[in-house]
């Protein structure tokens, strides 16, 4: 099991809007996830080789943003139905 405290922002730039404060969840593939704090998005692992930006825990859906690094920091590009390309920091 992973444990982390960790707790992420993500800038504006995407739509729809998932700016905000991401807050450990618990693990998912291995890994920690992230949920927005009004619940409207997650951020996980896809147990392969990107980090994932979605509405739903462990569903890609009609669009999502990914980055392909083992890295969870950095930009997330968008996929799908989503547009714009957010940057995803520490607090």
């Amino acid at each position: 099991m992973v444990v982390t405290d960790q707790i992420y922002e993500l800038g504006a730039g995407g739509f729809p809007p998932s700016q905000g404060i991401y807050l450990p969840r618990g693990p998912h593939n291995g890994k920690p996830s992230y949920r927005r704090t009004d619940s409207g998005f997650f951020l996980w692992w896809d147990n392969v080789d990107k980090w994932i930006i979605s509405v739903l825990l462990g569903v890609l859906g009609v669009g999502h943003w990914s980055r392909q690094s083992d890295i969870i920091v950095g930009q997330y590009l968008h996929q799908g139905t989503y547009t714009g390309d957010p940057t995803l920091f520490e607090t």
